[in-house]
């Protein structure tokens, strides 16, 4: 009998009226939207307290994550995740998920899942397990295979996790977790180590953004506290928790302390006068038009540079950017213009169409499109 997996919460058709379990897989339809941080981390966390397959070792290959109990309560809150659902939860939804290790696969196994066994003939079965698990813990958080596929092509490569922003702005988790995973997938290219030690500090790290119980609000809802330094160019997620969650809940280790706050903080507002033009925005939507984004630019830029800049050793400050969209191919320039003047920055951005979690091999219309801002 199938079992509902976390490939078919990830990548089935949505389904209200079926099982988990019975969704067909259209991951050429569906966004590469992954779960929420709180979902997935507890995911992580109930398959590692799950026995491993009966008779398993790494000459079997690895498992995938299944479902014992709480497919209802995902299913629905995937739904609502995506805005698809058309009712509310009812009682049943409320029993837990529980993840089982399984062997049965609904998709074939990526090829990321075998790089230890290209350069070792002997592989320890827990650090396997455990590299089994991050693996699927990152497919959960990205809502596809992408970081696996950069894994098999180019490797871990030398740059550090932390600083990879473009996996860092989709998925939220601290320094410390991202490190920790580096780790574990550099074991894959010297399987002779022993990661034990990492597996350990791993559950640690993630222990307290872990929920205790899984609600619907879990999957529409999410609060992720930034933590910006003045030393480094990039923020990064404090923690992760559902809205109106109290400091109080949190762990010594989470709580700011008032003597690494500043006790100025300028807030600067730039009023910016461009905008799109509707005829434009309906002829190319989602992308904007060259003249457009050159326009919103230059005013971005000047703003940055208004009066009182003093480089990036002046007081902290904040610059809001209320009315204006940032192009997508622009962001990159927004964040060098933080590195370079010291001024965070707060902006929404303009819409982009999400990508399915795989091109559709033939040249079909997919049935519908995504699109965010």
């Amino acid at each position: 009998m199938r079992q509902p997996s976390l490939h078919r919460l990830l990548w089935g058709a949505l389904a209200e009226t079926i099982p988990l379990q019975e969704w067909p897989l259209r991951p050429w339809e569906l966004p590469a939207v992954g779960l929420p941080a709180r979902v997935a981390v507890l995911l992580f966390r109930s398959a590692r307290r799950s026995p491993l397959p009966a008779g398993w070792d790494v000459r079997r290959g690895p498992f995938t994550w299944t479902f014992a109990d709480g497919a209802e309560l995902l299913a629905t809150g995937r739904r609502h995740q995506l805005d698809l659902s058309a009712r509310e939860p009812n009682a049943a939804d409320s029993a837990q998920p529980e993840v089982q290790r399984s062997l049965r696969w609904d998709v074939l196994p990526h090829g990321a899942y075998y790089r230890p066994f290209l350069t070792a003939t002997q592989v320890a079965d827990d650090s396997y397990a455990f590299y089994c698990d991050v693996l699927l813990l990152l497919t959960a958080m990205d809502g596809s295979e992408s970081i696996l596929d950069a894994l098999v092509e180019h490797g871990v490569g030398s740059v550090p996790f932390e600083d990879k922003w473009s996996w860092r702005s989709r998925i939220h988790l601290p320094k410390d977790a991202w490190r920790l995973i580096e780790r574990t997938l550099r074991w894959a290219e010297s399987p002779a180590e022993d990661i034990r030690q990492t597996a350990m500090s791993l559950a640690l790290a993630l222990d307290p953004w872990t929920p205790g119980k899984l609600s619907i609000d879990d999957f529409v809802r999410e609060r992720v506290d930034i933590l910006l330094d003045a030393k480094d160019d990039d923020e990064s997620a404090r923690t992760v928790r559902l809205p109106g969650s109290p400091d109080s809940e949190l762990p010594n280790d989470l709580m700011l302390q008032d003597r690494n706050l500043h006790r100025e903080f300028t807030v600067r507002i730039a009023q910016i006068q461009a905008w799109t033009p509707l005829a434009n925005v309906v002829a190319g939507f989602p992308a904007m038009d060259r003249g457009s984004a050159t326009r919103i630019m230059e005013q971005v830029a000047y703003a940055f540079q208004s009066p009182s800049h003093s480089g990036p050793d002046h007081k902290p400050e904040l610059m809001l950017l209320p009315e204006v969209s940032i192009p997508q191919p622009e962001v990159r320039t927004v964040r060098n213009l933080v590195a370079e003047t010291g001024r965070a920055a707060l902006a929404g951005l303009y819409w982009r169409e999400l990508r399915p979690v795989y091109r559709a091999c033939y040249g079909t219309t997919p049935v519908r499109k995504w699109f965010v801002n």
